[in-house]
């Protein structure tokens, strides 16, 4: 009996056996509709829009991290003499870099095989993607809340008038929306 590495590297490369056909059958449909003349409809649009989201998903995944990891580091740039700053930048950082790659790998794999996720009658399971962007997005609200309060208790601290601390705070917190 296998061992479960080998069934893990089998699912992969079905998976990606299984896409790589998809795209190229997509591909040679086109193909045939070009030389036979015949006129591209609605079906030919949602196939191409399904073998476009999955793409999408690890995109906007990819953005999100890329955005929040960008103004952590500018955090960490501008407040890395206050340790327990940089020690919270480092957490979020990293819940960050975790909870994104997850997605990205929940995205890509939502169906065994990866197919799947456009072609409803190739055989195979789907997790509930929904349910994860929910999740995600709960995670993504709680870190943008605590990123934003980070950096607002840090302005807060400036040695400053009232008023120029409430206008500074006024202005992050316009930019956290």
């Amino acid at each position: 009996m296998a061992d479960s590495g080998s069934w893990q590297r089998y699912n992969r490369d079905a998976s990606i056996s299984i896409t790589v056909l998809g795209v190229v059958f997509v591909g040679l449909r086109f193909s045939s509709r070009h030389l036979g003349k015949v006129p591209l409809g609605l079906e030919d649009a949602l196939i191409v829009a399904a073998l476009l989201l999955l793409p999408a998903e690890v995109f906007y995944c990819t953005s999100l991290i890329l955005t929040k990891t960008s103004i952590l580091a500018m955090y960490h740039r501008i407040f890395h003499i206050h340790q327990p700053t940089r020690i919270a930048v480092y957490v979020l950082g990293a819940i960050t870099i975790i909870r994104a790659v997850s997605l990205i790998i929940a995205s890509i794999f939502q169906c065994i095989p990866v197919a799947r996720a456009w072609d409803k009658s190739l055989p195979g399971r789907c997790i509930n993607l929904k349910d994860t962007f929910i999740a995600n997005d709960i995670v993504n609200a709680i870190t943008d809340v605590v990123i934003l309060g980070l950096l607002i208790g840090r302005v807060w601290k400036v040695q400053a008038g009232w008023g120029v601390r409430i206008s500074a705070i006024g202005m992050i917190s316009l930019g956290g929306l």
